[in-house]
């Protein structure tokens, strides 16, 4: 089984990492690999590693940021998935 996760950097996905690096067929993805506000990019990325299992550990984590730029925070978290997973 082909497992892509993104966020492996964050808390959640380097626990997840951790975890299934060993037991499974796992890429990891950090934010500097990916921009999942780039449709176009994602498209290309989940053809080239064609997964079974997308793990979603991302995260929009600067609290102070997001409060200021709610818009962009809530565009990153929600909208970028939805249109590409």
């Amino acid at each position: 089984m082909k497992i892509l996760l993104l966020g492996e950097n964050g808390q959640i996905g380097s626990s997840i990492k951790k975890r299934f690096k060993t037991s499974y067929n796992l890429t990891a993805l950090s934010r500097k690999d990916i921009d999942l506000m780039a449709s176009d990019k994602i498209n290309k990325i989940l053809k080239s590693y064609n997964p079974n299992v997308i793990i979603n550990a991302a995260a929009y984590t600067n609290v102070d940021l997001a409060e200021r730029n709610q818009k962009e925070a809530y565009l990153y978290k929600f909208k970028s998935h939805r249109k590409n997973f």
